[in-house]
C-alpha cells in the first residue's frame, strides 16, 4: 500500500500475495504479507483477521503464491499490522532467533521474570528453560502468555510446565469469540488457583488510540481470583498512567472486600485430596485460624517461598507478609495474591530461636510503620520448628503490642 493504508470494502475480493515481488506496493484489491506458508496452511472457507479485527476475510481460492479472499468485514488496513489465521494452525518454530536474543538480554540484565509470548505448548517452555539453563540462568520465573486457541487447547500441559500464566484477553478473544471469553477466563483462573500457580490478566488500555478500559471487567477478574492485573498502557504519559493506576487500585480493593472469603476457603480446602503433606495441613490450619481470630495479617518465615505460595492459594482476607533471606524469592512472591515480601539481609544468629523471633518482630514492626496493622490486632505467625527449608509446622497467634518502633533498619528492606 503506497500510502501506508487502504480501505477494504465489505463484499469485494482481495488477494494476499506471499511473493516478495509484491512487497513494495499494494492496494485495496491486492497486497503482500510476510508469511510464505500461507497458501499451504489455510483452506477454502478459513477466516483471516487483520489488525486485531480491523478487517475480516474469508478464503475463497488458493494459489501457489497467493490466496484470494472475500471481505466479510471491511475497514482500513495499514502497513505492518498483525494477520491472524482463525481456523488453521500456523506451523512456526518453537523458539525463534529473536526469542534467543531476548533470553540473552534477560540473562545479561539478571531479570527475575521472562514472558513467553504466544505460548502454544509445553515444548516451547521446555525449550526456553533448557536454553536458559545452558546460559547459566536458573533463578528466573518463566511466564507463559496465553493468547490464542492453540495455547488454550494445550493449557493443561502449559500450566504444568510454566512458572506463571499471563492471559491476554484481547488476543484470545479474537480466536474464541467475545461470547466465550468469560468462560475461557474462568476456566484458566480456576485451574491456576487449584494448583497454586499465579495467574495474571492482561487488559488493553488503549483501543484505536483512545483510552478504553472497563473497570467492571477488572472488578470481575478480582472476584474470580486473579493474582495480578497487567495493564498494557502503550504510549500513555506519566500523569494519565498514575491516574489510571490509582483508579484501578481503588476498584481492586473494593472488589477484594466484596469476596466471600469463607466460602472460597471452604471450597478450596474441601477439594484438596487427603491426606495432606504436613506443610499443606499447617497452611490450611493457619488460614482457618486467621478467619476465626479475625487476624489483620499472617506473617510467615520462608526459605523457598512455598509456605507463602500455599497461603496465597487459599486467598485469605488478611494480607500475607513473607519474610525471607533470599531477594529473588521475595521478588517472585510479589506475583502472588495478597503477599507482601520482605528481604531479611543479615546473617543468621547463632541462636536460631532468637533469630526467628527477630525476623518475626521486625516484620510486624514494618507492617505497623506502613499502617497495615494497629496496636491490639491479632497476627497469625507461621514458622518452622528448626532451621532450613521444609520444617514449617508451627502456628501461633500474637497481638500487636504498643512497644517502641524503630525506624526502618538497614538489614530489613522491601523486596524491590
Amino acid at each position: 500500500m503506497r500510502r501506508g493504508y487502504a480501505k477494504l470494502e465489505e463484499g469485494k475480493m482481495v488477494k494476499l500475495v506471499t511473493n516478495d515481488i509484491a512487497k513494495r506496493g499494494g492496494c485495496a484489491t491486492c497486497f503482500w504479507i510476510s508469511y510464505l506458508e500461507l497458501p499451504r496452511v489455510c483452506r477454502v472457507g478459513d477466516r483471516i483477521l487483520i489488525d486485531r479485527g480491523a478487517a475480516l476475510l474469508q478464503v475463497t481460492c488458493i494459489h501457489e503464491e497467493a490466496v484470494t479472499c472475500k471481505i466479510i468485514k471491511g475497514g482500513i488496513v495499514r502497513d505492518n499490522k498483525l494477520v491472524q489465521l482463525l481456523d488453521s494452525v500456523v506451523s512456526l518454530p518453537q523458539i525463534s532467533e529473536k526469542d534467543t536474543e531476548h533470553m540473552k538480554l534477560a540473562s545479561m540484565l539478571e531479570c527475575d521474570f521472562l514472558i513467553m509470548n504466544h505460548t502454544r505448548n509445553e515444548k516451547m517452555l521446555y525449550g526456553i528453560k533448557s536454553r536458559l539453563k545452558k546460559m547459566g540462568v536458573t533463578k528466573i520465573c518463566v511466564m507463559a502468555k496465553i493468547s490464542n486457541q492453540q495455547g488454550f487447547e494445550n493449557f493443561d500441559e502449559i500450566l504444568h510446565s510454566a512458572d506463571a500464566i499471563l492471559l491476554d484477553r484481547n488476543n484470545i478473544e479474537i480466536d474464541v469469540g467475545s461470547e466465550k471469553l468469560f468462560l475461557v477466563e474462568k476456566i484458566i483462573i480456576a485451574k491456576c488457583i487449584r494448583i497454586g500457580k499465579p495467574i495474571v490478566l492482561g487488559f488493553q488500555v488503549y483501543n484505536n488510540e483512545q483510552l478504553n478500559i472497563d473497570m467492571n471487567l477488572i472488578a470481575h477478574a478480582v472476584l474470580n481470583g486473579v493474582d495480578a492485573i497487567f495493564l498494557k498502557t502503550g504510549a500513555m504519559n506519566m500523569k494519565d498512567t498514575t491516574k489510571l493506576l490509582r483508579d484501578v487500585d481503588i476498584v481492586c480493593r473494593e472488589a477484594e472486600s466484596a469476596r466471600w472469603q469463607k466460602e472460597i476457603f471452604d471450597e478450596l480446602s474441601y477439594k484438596v485430596p487427603i491426606p495432606l503433606d504436613p506443610l499443606h495441613a499447617i497452611i490450611v490450619g493457619a488460614v482457618e485460624t486467621s478467619i476465626k481470630s479475625n487476624a489483620a495479617a499472617i506473617v510467615v518465615t520462608t526459605t523457598t517461598g512455598r509456605s507463602a505460595v500455599l497461603l496465597s492459594m487459599y486467598r485469605p482476607k488478611c494480607l500475607i507478609l513473607a519474610v525471607t533471606r533470599y531477594g529473588v524469592v521475595a521478588r517472585w512472591l510479589q506475583l502472588y495474591y495478597g503477599i507482601h515480601s520482605l528481604h531479611y539481609r543479615t546473617e543468621p544468629l547463632s541462636d536460631w530461636g532468637k533469630d526467628m523471633q527477630t525476623r518475626i518482630q521486625t516484620g510486624i514492626d514494618s507492617l505497623r510503620r506502613k499502617g497495615y496493622i494497629r496496636v491490639g490486632d491479632a497476627i497469625v505467625i507461621v514458622s518452622g520448628w528448626r532451621q532450613g527449608a521444609g520444617f514449617t509446622n508451627c502456628i501461633r497467634i500474637v497481638y500487636v503490642s504498643p512497644g517502641h518502633m524503630e525506624n526502618q533498619i538497614a538489614d530489613f528492606e522491601s523486596c524491590w
